[in-house]
């Protein structure tokens, strides 16, 4: 929340725009474009800087040691140096900042708020904005949106702030160069981020509105002057700040200062600002953003002896390899040990520095910083490999410490560490990189004070304020415990928060009696002005002394703690901080490891035949490339001889070639040998599958054609032999034995029969039956009955018992399935229903136990009739979903039907009910209005062109007793939305005793809570009193008596309307006064009617202060209301009944 007195804001009130109100957001007719841009250009922002809104008053200046509290709830003013800043808006258009659906944490992003404290360090999600550019093409007006940055919610503000909005801090002028950004800082504030809005504009504003010529602008001489609309405030929707008017950061406001050191010596300093540092957004000029002012400092230390100190982004000791800055002392000049004259040198070698600065306080030398470098391990030993094609490798390395394997030789992931690396499935050469890595452990470090002898004096806590310490992070550390004193038990809690009061860590923890030490373990990041605060430290001791109790309290390089709530006279709660300082990790250089895959060479050869007779020729064989070997039965060289392989078969035949890289590649083919005068093929490529206790399925290869199979197997070690044949029309290619013994090992062979002659028997192979049943078989003895001219019964007989049976079938030659399932224990038939009339169909049933399938049986084919089967009673009733007043019924249609007809009454009852059901649409039904606690019967009937099958069989199901559990309510939605009162409307799933609402500012937890009863199905509510052009969010839940209530829907949001109120209103008798106002603020107003009202007060963000309930008389209504406890400012008195509505801005002195 920004507060400012603007003492000519009454003027401002009343101040017309000089130009056309023609010239808005809307309408671009007599907008003016910038020097050269015609009629068709941007009108953009030029934010600056006013200097006047510090040099004149806007500065205060705090000594190191009691200075007091000069604003409430923002600590001691101990080294303070608070500044106003003001930002004018002197270009062709607004700075309007716009909150979209997106925010982020680092580098991750999400599309709906993910809550508070969500980001992986603690703090809050950012939302992302974009910048709203106006674009005037003639008379036409219209923007686009462009990324800009963040915003984040400032909880004591109770507002979103854009972030890196401004800097600002306190420096060394350097004569000799003209950029203040580059003269070195004595200190820095901590506000970075802030709202925008129109707080004043340039007829108002103090002589703030100046070009750099120093010349005064205000609507007499700024085109565009107001567009905008002068209305924009701290919405997360919406900010901004119109063209001509200014936004104004008073010194009164919380963050809005300069930490001066408590070393800084009386002199001249500049104040530095700058805004929009990161250039996040476009402007008509980017190079007015900074401004820098003189300040004379009279309340610190008295110039004489001079200070120098040594400051280091990172403890003393670094790996080689890496880079320390040190940093001295703010001055004019500066010479380091090394010859260096600038404020900061970075260094990477071991060594003993020390600078001598010239500052206000004078000249001095610093103690020395001592840095001391470990060195790198060696580079890792490396071995490579290689192998013939693609497929596993494994690399090895070894050296000091571990060894990490990358992909690429700088940057990137590892891979994998250990001193070996295995690629599974690497497919072509690849270099990988290898480098040792050591640690040494980082020590741990305890600050000062140490305890609470730090001063002689000092207390118990008996007040239940948040107190802090506040400090500086220079790198990463662990924040791992602190000890506390104190005279009695309680829980505590602690908080980390950043510079901009955020919190990113919070423990409450129970804190004994006496000295202990309470665990934090906060891992924190680098950066300026952390607070570590205790909520609420009744029963803690904290130290007091009359001048500076030793801060700062530093350990070099790592952490600061600077100053306390109370100022640099007090040390609160929290001594000897152990911090764990990160491990120190050296890396030697990355190594090549080359993982070799060699090319199997493309092998071939030619020559051999599929078949040969046993009294034929020797064939020749050819191989390529030359210079390999033959091998297998028959072979000699390069020749194969029927005669010697013998006859049998298939005899594989290989060819080998060995190339120059070692890598070996083969080619094989098959023969076969036929005894002289008979073609027929031995079978080959047998195997065995299918395989139960009882039965096993023998295959072989589907090229192999005979008029017969015959299949012979017997009891390993056993000569009786068993037989079968298998007639060889259509080349089967399996036979099925059964029959057999469980646990028993078989062993078969397979021949052909071709004209009487047998092929012979192939080469015998085994096999084990189980000795368990194998439940899963496929179904056989396919059947089709009851075929009609759109459905059919599919029949089956099951080998073994099967959980489900599963049946798909289509139009006989396609592949085009329809699938059903059956359970097992359902019978061994199933109608398919949905068929067309004339057409063959074919289906197949497989088998599914403890969810393996069988796979599907052979194809059966069955053909519908062309003539309609009458209208036939639906079977297969069941009942789900059973509550205590409904349920849901189902059936199991024979035939496609117009209409299903569900009659259903209290079992043993006829007194039915009935409902119909669209035939094309659905087999299933709710029946609802039952009673608990009930057994009921349905039945069911099909209805075709009129005519009814009858009533089904009927089904019977018992209705539940239970409590019906509160539901969440669901379907929310906003109507009626006006610029102050909306209507909420959502859908219950049960009937609720009443309804809990409650509604905030988006992205805020400043809940309003509203309860009504659900009596009469009550779904909705009107919410009045809001505030403008302002985003909320709302959820509800269901109460019910005697059970939890439902846990709260998702939110909704809805966006309220914007007004325009101009000042104060006497209109149909309203009148507010005294305006300006002190302590108490009248308010009259007539009434046509008695009715219930609210007044609420609401300052200038928009921010609710004060919501009161009012009865409302008929006539003249005269209420009183004290406003002594208000703060100065601009303040929005809003008094709504049913009827009238009445605005006013006061101004409270």
């Amino acid at each position: 929340m920004k507060k400012f007195v603007l003492l000519l804001i009454g003027t401002m009130l009343v101040f017309p725009f000089t130009g056309s109100t023609q010239c808005t957001t809307t309408n671009a007719t007599t907008c003016t474009c910038p020097p050269g841009g015609g009629t068709n250009c941007d009108l953009l922002p030029d934010i600056t800087l006013s200097k006047e809104a510090i040099s004149n008053g806007g500065y205060t200046e705090y000594p190191q040691v009691n200075a007091g509290t000069s604003q409430a709830n923002q600590g001691s003013d101990d080294g303070r140096l608070r500044l106003t800043g003001a930002t004018p808006n002197l270009g062709y258009g607004p700075i309007e900042v716009r909150g979209i659906s997106k925010w982020v944490c680092g580098t991750d992003s999400f599309t709906s708020y993910p809550g508070a404290g969500f980001c992986s360090d603690g703090s809050d999600p950012k939302q992302v904005v974009v910048q709203r550019v106006y674009h005037k093409n003639g008379n036409t007006m219209t923007s686009s949106d462009r990324i800009a940055g963040t915003m984040t919610y400032h909880p004591s503000h109770g507002h979103q702030h854009v972030d890196s909005w401004g800097t600002y801090t306190l420096r060394i002028e350097n004569p000799n160069d003209p950029n203040p950004l580059n003269w070195s800082i004595v200190g820095t504030g901590t506000k970075l981020a802030f709202c925008l809005l129109d707080l004043s504009n340039c007829n108002a504003a103090n002589n703030y509105c100046r070009d750099s010529l120093n010349n005064l602008l205000n609507s007499t001489n700024l085109p565009n002057y107001g567009l905008g609309g002068g209305g924009y405030g701290c919405s997360n929707a919406l900010q901004g700040i119109s063209a001509g008017y200014v936004d104004i950061y008073s010194k009164t406001l919380d963050g809005m200062w300069i930490n001066i050191p408590p070393d800084v010596c009386n002199g001249i300093y500049w104040i530095v600002v700058e805004i929009d540092p990161n250039n996040n957004f476009r402007e008509t000029k980017e190079w007015n953003n900074v401004a820098a002012v003189p300040v004379t400092l009279t309340r610190q230390t008295v110039a004489g002896t001079g200070v120098a100190k040594i400051t280091a982004n990172r403890a003393g000791t670094i790996v080689q390899g890496d880079v320390v800055t040190l940093t001295a002392t703010a001055g004019s000049a500066y010479l380091w040990s090394t010859g260096a004259t600038t404020q900061t040198i970075t260094t990477n070698i071991a060594g003993t520095f020390t600078v001598t600065v010239t500052n206000p306080c004078g000249t001095a030398t610093s103690a020395p910083f001592v840095v001391s470098v470990i060195n790198n391990p060696s580079n890792p030993a490396v071995t490579g490999a290689a192998r013939c094609g693609p497929g596993s490798i494994t690399l090895s390395a070894t050296g000091a410490g571990s060894q990490k394997w990358y992909t690429t030789p700088t940057g990137g992931s590892a891979v994998n560490t250990g001193t070996t690396y295995t690629i599974p499935n690497l497919g072509a050469t690849t270099t990988y990189y290898v480098e040792s890595e050591t640690t040494t452990t980082g020590p741990t470090l305890n600050s000062t004070p140490s305890s609470n002898a730090v001063s002689t004096t000092g207390s118990y806590n008996n007040a239940t304020s948040a107190q802090y310490e506040a400090f500086t992070v220079y790198s990463r550390l662990t924040l791992q415990s602190v000890l506390v004193y104190s005279n009695a038990t309680g829980n505590k809690t602690f908080k980390l928060l950043d510079k901009n009061t955020n919190t990113l860590r919070q423990l409450t923890v129970s804190v004994p009696s006496g000295s202990s030490r309470v665990t934090l373990n906060w891992t924190i990041d680098p950066d300026e002005n952390y607070r570590l605060q205790v909520d609420n430290g009744v029963n803690l001791y904290y130290n007091t002394k009359s001048s500076n109790i030793g801060y700062p309290f530093t350990i070099p390089g790592v952490i600061s703690i600077t100053n306390s709530s109370g100022g640099h006279t007090n040390f609160y709660y929290c001594y000897d901080w152990q911090i764990k300082v990160p491990d120190l990790i050296a890396h030697s250089s990355r190594i090549p490891v080359i993982a070799t895959i060699n090319t199997v060479p493309s092998v071939s050869f030619s020559g051999l035949s599929a078949t040969y007779q046993s009294t034929a020729a020797a064939a020749t064989l050819t191989g390529s490339p030359v210079g390999g070997t033959f091998s297998g039965p028959g072979i000699s060289g390069t020749t194969f001889t029927p005669a010697t392989a013998g006859v049998g078969g298939p005899y594989t035949i290989t060819y080998s070639y060995t190339a120059a890289n070692g890598c070996t590649g083969t080619s094989s083919q098959q023969v076969t040998v036929t005894l002289a005068g008979n073609n027929c093929l031995r079978p080959f490529n047998t195997s065995v599958s299918n395989i139960s206790n009882i039965a096993a399925q023998i295959n072989w290869d589907v090229s192999i054609t005979a008029d017969t199979f015959r299949v012979r197997y017997n009891v390993f070690g056993s000569l009786s032999y068993f037989y079968k044949d298998v007639n060889g029309s259509g080349a089967p290619h399996s036979a099925t034995l059964t029959n057999l013994s469980p646990g028993t090992i078989y062993q078969y062979q397979v021949s052909s029969i071709c004209r009487g002659l047998s092929s012979g028997y192939n080469s015998s192979a085994s096999f084990t039956t189980l000795t368990t049943p194998v439940r899963c078989i496929k179904p056989y003895g396919l059947t089709a009955t009851n075929v009609a001219n759109v459905s059919a019964t599919a029949g089956w007989t099951p080998y073994v018992a099967a959980d489900t049976f599963r049946i798909r079938y289509s139009v006989n030659g396609t592949s085009a399935y329809l699938y059903k399932d059956q359970n097992g224990s359902a019978g061994n038939t199933s109608s398919l229903i949905g068929l067309s009339p004339s057409t063959t169909y074919q289906f197949q049933v497989s088998s599914i136990c403890s969810g393996v399938s069988s796979g599907y049986s052979p194809s059966f084919t069955f053909t519908t009739t062309s003539a309609p089967v009458p209208c036939i009673k639906p079977y297969g009733l069941s009942s789900s979903g059973i509550a205590n007043t409904s349920a849901t019924v189902s059936w199991t249609q024979f035939v496609s039907a117009d209409t299903f007809r569900i009659r259903y009454s209290v079992n043993g009852t006829s007194n039915y009910l009935y409902k119909n059901v669209n035939g094309a649409l659905a087999h299933t039904t709710s029946l609802t209005g039952l009673t608990p606690n009930t057994t009921y019967q349905f039945q069911v009937s099909s209805v075709c062109s009129g005519l009814g099958s009858g009533y089904s069989t009927s089904s019977t199901f018992t209705t539940t007793n239970n409590p019906v559990a509160c539901v969440t309510p669901y379907g929310l939605s906003t109507t009626n939305i006006t610029n102050s009162s909306a209507v909420l409307n959502w859908t219950s799933m049960v009937t609720a005793d009443s309804f809990m609402v409650r509604y905030s500012v988006n992205g805020t937890a400043n809940y309003i809570w509203k309860q009504f009863t659900g009596a009469g199905g009550v779904h909705s509510t009107q919410i009045i009193g809001l505030s403008p052009n302002t985003t909320y969010q709302w959820q509800v839940r269901s109460i019910c008596t005697g059970v939890s209530t439902s846990v709260y829907s998702s939110s909704s949001l809805f966006t309220t309307g914007l007004i325009r109120i101009a000042g104060p209103q006497t209109a149909l008798g309203f009148e507010v006064f005294p305006n300006p106002a002190d302590e108490v603020v009248s308010v009259r107003f007539d009434a046509s009617e008695i009715a219930k009202g609210i007044i609420q007060i609401s300052d200038v963000t928009g921010r609710v202060i004060r919501h009161i309930e009012i009865d409302i008389l008929t006539g003249e209504n005269l209420i009183e209301l004290n406003t002594s406890e208000l703060s100065p400012g601009l303040y929005h008195f809003h008094i709504e009944s049913n009827t009238d509505r009445f605005d006013s801005k006061v101004i409270i002195q």
